[in-house]
């Protein structure tokens, strides 16, 4: 984020100061310096094309490792882009564009938190098999594998698949960071929910434009505006909600990272965060307090 738009959020929102320093500091702690380089392995599939489900071949490893480093450095990438974005644009009181950026990060968000989870399932399971079809799913997913007759046929790709659905990112995102358990209320999938009104062809989403200029018994006299009207409260939670999505991908992408992978006689062999590492990450990225006090 750039510092002089956090510099003057805080001026304007005096109340948000103390989570716009810590959002700061979430972007310092998960990327401090360049991305570290890693090798990929050409993967060998067992089939192609849009309706298959292929599956890796071969050394299971390997993939894990590039598919974590690929999950992790891509999100972070993406968000850290992001986030400069929606503040941006929610300085410029367009509630209604940071909403779009806001469930964009967050779909990422979750497509990070799905990784830990399948992770962790595989893990404790010891079915570390089903890794060889979830890794070419979340990598070579695509809306665009229905190409012929049109303009973008072209860019039809035999790798190509349907890709894993937003809604289980979402629900990843309540399994790995979400209130559901402890509070009996979930957060992420409501503010999902909120955001894909705001994103679509929705009255709700063209609520902001919509000035009421007289009420009667026999109904109202409307007249719409070029600029959004937005409370100010309403910037502060949009910010709010921004910043849980954010260390939530964030952590997740910490914790890709701190899995390491190697190959023995029985199979794969994993070995996921240490307490150390977990505890930078609760501590430094993702503990609640951060963003709500």
């Amino acid at each position: 984020m750039d510092n002089s738009d956090c510099k003057v959020f805080a001026a304007r929102y005096p109340a948000s100061s103390r989570l716009v320093e810590n959002l700061a500091r979430m972007e310092a702690a998960i990327s401090p310096g360049p991305f570290a380089p890693f090798f990929e392995p050409v993967a060998l599939l067992d089939d192609l094309g849009p309706k298959a489900s292929p599956k890796l071949l071969g050394p299971l490893a390997p993939y894990l490792e590039a598919w974590t480093c690929h999950i992790a450095y891509g999100t972070t990438a993406r968000l850290r882009g992001l986030s400069g974005a929606v503040l941006r644009q929610l300085l410029e009181n367009r509630l209604s564009i940071a909403s779009i950026l806001q469930r964009t990060i967050m779909e990422h968000a979750g497509r990070a938190a799905f990784g830990v989870c399948r992770l962790t399932d595989c893990s404790r399971n010891k079915k570390w098999d089903e890794m060889r079809g979830l890794i070419p799913k979340t990598l070579f997913g695509t809306s665009m594998t229905a190409l012929d007759d049109t303009l973008f046929e072209d860019f039809a790709d035999w790798s190509a698949q349907r890709p894993v659905k937003p809604g289980d990112f979402i629900n990843a995102l309540e399994e790995f960071a979400g209130t559901q358990e402890c509070s009996g209320n979930s957060f992420f999938n409501g503010t999902y929910a909120l955001l894909c009104d705001l994103s679509h062809d929705s009255q709700r989403a063209n609520q902001s434009f919509c000035r009421v200029l007289d009420s009667s018994s026999r109904g109202w006299q409307i007249e719409y505006a070029w600029e959004e009207e937005c409370q100010p409260d309403a910037i502060e939670g949009a910010l709010k909600s921004t910043a849980r999505c954010l260390q939530a991908g964030y952590a997740a992408s910490a914790m890709l990272l701190a899995w390491t992978f190697g190959e023995s006689a029985d199979g794969v062999v994993a070995v996921g965060p240490g307490k150390d590492e977990l505890q930078w990450i609760w501590q430094n990225l993702l503990d609640p307090a951060l963003v709500f006090g």
